[in-house]
């Protein structure tokens, strides 16, 4: 076949005189592909290179290269937050180590080099290979825009997983009673939403139906520019009675929920400062807004709530990453191992207990999301579905 799709990309192959041509196509569509595929067999019965096209570009440097695929890629396709994030990884370590090596002669030797320079600095293992993704993300563009036969192997370092801190429901009530006014509220709204820090502070009246008690997520706040959340994509939670009355008893027609005097944003190191203030007034370790989020998913993974809602309520964009919290289903996990005994051979009742039955008032709203459309994929929507049924054993 003379064009194809591999791995999400066009490529032409055909021989002639028995050689083989293959090259990727520079528009990644099919009738891209053929009408490369044109250009290159013209160019072969003409009697011309084929390669000679990008022949000065594979010798620019990997530096003069990478600014070009950072203007051109990561300023339009990325957030503010990893713009910044890839622009310090290029001139702080990429830079410095590969920025004077044409961008066609780095070898994955160099790049073994690289990582044990890092590794001799006491970097951490993942913030290496972030390093290493950067220049992944950069090399797999030049080969398709230069058209380089091929790429160096880049192999990650074995890092160990992070552990992840949260408050226990103690600790979050005392940190709640050490907090006041709109602090105390935002503490409140994390811990009962998982709200992440910029979504937080980027919410607006207008994102909340009363009618319903949903919430909708739709936009986050980075250094003062505001887009999108995490991966792009918007999500819906259903608001606690509780939380429906706190901010009912202060609604407003517009504006943001959390704000300054002003009705503006509130800066982002002054809500950080009032938090670790809260936490040395409660007495306990000083941590970020993040972890709160963390605690909101910890306390529903330990009340035996699904993992497939932990991941739509958190907004994971993978299961992989709510499996963190697969630890603390510890109910889930006991009632699945006590399959084994022999006890458990003897006919038993399917009713749940009253700390199941608990449960269920609990995670009520998140299974109701199912009539108010909260749940918009279908394949998470079956899957939550078929976990849920499993509630009188305690969940999945």
């Amino acid at each position: 076949m003379p064009v194809r799709k591999l791995k999400g990309s066009w490529w032409v192959d055909f021989q002639f005189n028995r050689q083989r041509v293959r090259k990727r196509s520079p528009v990644n569509t099919k009738q891209g592909a053929l009408a490369h595929e044109s250009r290159l067999k013209q160019k072969v019965l003409m009697g011309e290179p084929i390669n000679e096209k990008n022949k000065q570009e594979r010798q620019q440097s990997f530096k003069e290269f990478a600014e070009e695929w950072f203007i051109t890629y990561v300023q339009t396709n990325n957030k503010p937050s990893e713009i910044r994030g890839k622009r310090i990884m290029l001139n702080k370590h990429l830079y410095p180590f590969f920025g004077k090596i044409p961008i066609n002669q780095i070898t994955t030797m160099q790049i073994e080099k690289f990582k044990a320079e890092k590794e001799r600095a006491k970097l951490d293992k993942k913030t290496i290979n972030n390093y290493l993704s950067c220049l992944s993300c950069c090399l797999k563009h030049a080969r398709d825009w230069l058209e380089l036969e091929k790429l160096p192997v880049i192999k990650r370092l074995k890092a160990p997983k992070t552990t992840m801190d949260f408050l226990t429901e103690k600790e979050s009530e005392t940190l709640l009673n050490n907090c006041v006014g709109i602090w105390q509220e935002m503490v409140y709204f994390v811990l009962k939403t998982g709200a992440r820090f910029g979504e937080l502070r980027a919410l607006k009246w207008q994102d909340i139906n009363w009618e319903t008690g949903v919430l909708s997520i739709k936009r986050s706040i980075f250094r003062g520019i505001i887009g999108a959340p995490k991966s792009n994509q918007s999500r819906h939670i259903k608001l606690i009675p509780e939380l429906h009355k706190m901010l009912n008893n202060r609604k407003r027609k517009s504006g943001f929920i959390f704000s300054n005097g002003k009705g503006e944003i509130i800066e982002e190191n002054k809500v950080r400062r009032e938090l670790w203030r809260a936490y040395e007034r409660a007495g306990l370790r000083r941590v970020g807004w993040h972890m709160l989020r963390h605690s909101f998913a910890s306390h529903l993974a330990m009340k035996g709530a699904p993992l497939i809602a932990i991941q739509e309520l958190m907004g994971h964009s993978s299961i992989t990453t709510t499996m963190r919290y697969a630890h603390l289903c510890k109910s889930t996990l006991n009632d699945s191992i006590n399959l084994l005994s022999k006890s458990q051979n003897k006919i038993i009742s399917r009713q749940p207990s009253v700390n199941q039955r608990s449960d269920f008032t609990l995670f009520n709203s998140i299974i109701d999301g199912y009539d108010n459309g909260l749940f918009t994929n279908i394949k998470q929507k079956q899957a939550h579905t078929d976990l849920s049924l499993n509630c009188g054993d305690g969940g999945s």
